[in-house]
C-alpha cells in the first residue's frame, strides 16, 4: 500500500530527464521510498536511474522506485534498500552487466571506459549504512554522480582510493553493461 501511494506522489513529481545529483536538492528531494524522501534513502534508484540514462536509456525515476521497492526495500525505508535491486533491475530491464566483487578488478573495468554503478560502506561502522553511485572515467578522473546528498555536481577524483579506502567498504560494483535487449 506504501508503494502505491509513494508511486502516486513521485510520477508527479515534474523532473527533467538528466543526470541526478543531490538526492537532497531540486526535485528529486520530493520523491518518496518508504517513510522517508530521498534526502534520507533513494540512492540505489539514482544511481540505476543515472547509469540508466548514460547507457542511452529512457528511464523514469518513479517506475525504477517502484519496481525496486517491492524486493529491496528495508523497513518501509528506514535502513534505505539494498543492492540487490541493482541486479533485480537489470535483470528485469534486461540489461546484460558484470557484477564485481573484486575492487581491483572493477575499477579496472571503469579505466577501460566503462559505466559502472557500485555499493559500498559510508564508514567503517556497518550503522551508517551503504551508499550507492553512478560512476564513470572522464578525463582520466572517476567521475561520481550522486556523490553526496547536498552536492548537485558530480565530483571527480583522481583515483578510487580517493573515493573510498580499498577493501572492507567495497560491497559490489556493476559494470560491462549491455543495453542490446533494454526493454525499457
Amino acid at each position: 500500500m506504501l508503494e502505491k501511494m509513494n508511486y502516486k506522489v513521485n510520477k508527479e513529481v515534474p523532473l527533467p530527464l538528466e543526470i541526478i545529483n543531490g538526492q537532497a536538492c531540486g526535485q528529486v528531494k520530493n520523491f518518496r521510498l518508504g517513510f522517508f524522501s530521498f534526502g534520507y534513502c533513494g540512492c540505489e534508484m539514482i544511481a540505476l536511474y543515472n547509469a540508466t540514462l548514460l547507457l542511452g536509456g529512457n528511464p523514469n525515476l518513479a517506475e525504477i522506485t517502484k519496481e525496486c521497492y517491492k524486493r529491496c526495500v528495508f523497513f518501509w525505508g528506514i535502513f534505505g534498500s539494498t543492492p540487490d535491486c541493482l541486479r533485480c533491475y537489470f535483470k528485469d530491464k534486461n540489461i546484460g552487466y558484470q557484477a564485481y566483487r573484486n575492487y581491483d578488478k572493477f575499477w579496472a573495468r571503469i579505466r577501460d571506459g566503462r559505466i559502472g554503478v557500485v555499493s559500498f560502506w559510508n564508514a567503517k561502522n556497518p550503522l551508517k549504512g551503504i551508499h550507492t553511485v553512478c560512476v564513470q572515467e572522464v578525463n582520466g578522473k572517476i567521475r561520481v554522480y550522486n556523490r553526496s546528498n547536498h552536492r548537485e555536481t558530480p565530483a571527480d577524483y583522481d583515483r578510487p582510493e580517493d573515493f573510498f579506502p580499498r577493501g572492507t567498504q567495497f560491497i559490489v560494483g556493476f559494470t560491462d553493461f549491455d543495453m542490446e535487449k533494454y526493454n525499457g
